[in-house]
């Protein structure tokens, strides 16, 4: 049975407990303290699931894998995002088989051992997510991801709709995993907020996708 790699990202106190979830002797893990140190060891041998402590993510999950992939390259690896002490409020970030963007569910915190072994068993299967038909998470899943070419290397540019209290349209641009420009777009109230927020996101998306091309000396950083 093939051996499945586990990274565990600020979540060294709950090894013990993680192992115990899982349960698997065909499962190895490797231990880092922060997304850094995570995305240094990716490189060398990429995970097959990371498992991170919200605590310790200094971005938007969605922002996290973004800068996973823009860094380590396209191989789909899951994200799932946990509390550090109690395992508690679980979120599953991960790239959608066909399509572009990012699937984002949220699981009740008692799932926590069925989401990850979802990920380790073979033919495992996710538990019921929750809010699936909530319009906030509905909103949450637009996203696009486009890689630019141009300088000898990979530019990744990252659309993604951020739901808070004001509800906008992001878009970064990453030069080898860092964040080099930002756009943002306010959404505004309409009849289909799904669909309009959807065209704007594209929209958005493409023209920045456009600017690079044009003006690629602007975005690559030195070195």
């Amino acid at each position: 049975m093939k051996t499945r790699r586990v990274m565990l990202v600020g979540l060294h106190p709950a090894l013990d407990k993680i192992e115990s979830m899982i349960n698997s002797a065909s499962t190895s893990f490797t231990l880092a303290a922060d997304m850094d140190e995570a995305l240094d060891l990716a490189c060398l041998e990429p995970p097959d699931l990371m498992i991170v402590s919200k605590a310790i993510a200094d971005l938007d999950p969605v922002e996290v894998v973004a800068r996973f992939y823009g860094r380590v390259g396209p191989r789909p690896v899951p994200f799932v995002f946990v509390g550090s002490a109690d395992l508690d409020g679980v979120m599953v970030v991960r790239r959608p088989i066909a399509g572009e963007g990012f699937a984002v569910d949220r699981f009740e915190g008692g799932r926590v051992a069925d989401v990850l072994c979802a990920f380790i068993v073979p033919d495992g299967k996710l538990p019921p997510a929750i809010g699936d038909v909530d319009a906030r998470d509905s909103l949450a899943r637009i996203g696009f991801s486009e890689k630019v070419e141009a300088l000898g290397r990979f530019f990744l540019v990252q659309t993604e709709v951020q739901v808070s209290d004001r509800p906008q349209v992001r878009c970064a641009v990453f030069d080898r995993g860092r964040i080099v420009a930002v756009r943002t777009a306010a959404l505004r109230a309409a009849t289909d907020p799904i669909a309009d927020a959807r065209e704007l996101a594209r929209q958005v998306h493409d023209e920045v996708v456009d600017e690079v091309k044009r003006s690629i000396e602007t975005f690559a950083r030195p070195g």
